[in-house]
């Protein structure tokens, strides 16, 4: 006897689908907030950047993520979870976008320490909430 396709059960169960994406989502947002620390020499090498402008950016984005964050639970409520996850990651994936095109420290400051700060917030906190 012959089975049609999608006619027996799935062998795979979507939760664990549902946490891969959660984990890769995660995962790929910590590596973008790390990502400034492991440029940190070809920057100075390449713009004369000191590493006390570098830190600064990173400081900036670390201090948008702690002070974003008891808001982020008030966009969620306004803006729903999926708006406010895809906000998010538009964010994240326009400051790794823009990143080749940076030629001064405000540059940096601006795509790492505030673009990339507010979207780090929004990842994590929309994704717990489900």
């Amino acid at each position: 006897m012959m089975m049609k396709s999608g006619s027996g059960p799935s062998k795979i169960y979507y939760g664990w689908v549902v946490v891969l994406i959660v984990f890769v989502t995660l995962l790929i947002a910590a590596g973008i907030r790390s990502i400034p620390s492991l440029f940190m020499l070809p920057f100075q090498v390449e713009f004369g950047w000191s590493r006390s402008d570098i830190s600064t950016v990173v400081a900036t984005n670390i201090l948008l993520y702690g002070l974003i964050g008891p808001f982020a639970a008030a966009w969620m409520e306004k803006l729903g979870v999926r708006r406010t996850m895809a906000i998010s990651l538009l964010l994240l994936a326009a400051s790794l976008s823009l990143t080749p095109f940076m030629t001064s420290l405000w540059q940096f400051e601006l795509v790492w320490g505030i673009v990339a700060g507010i979207g780090t917030v929004h990842s994590p906190m929309c994704l717990a909430s489900r």
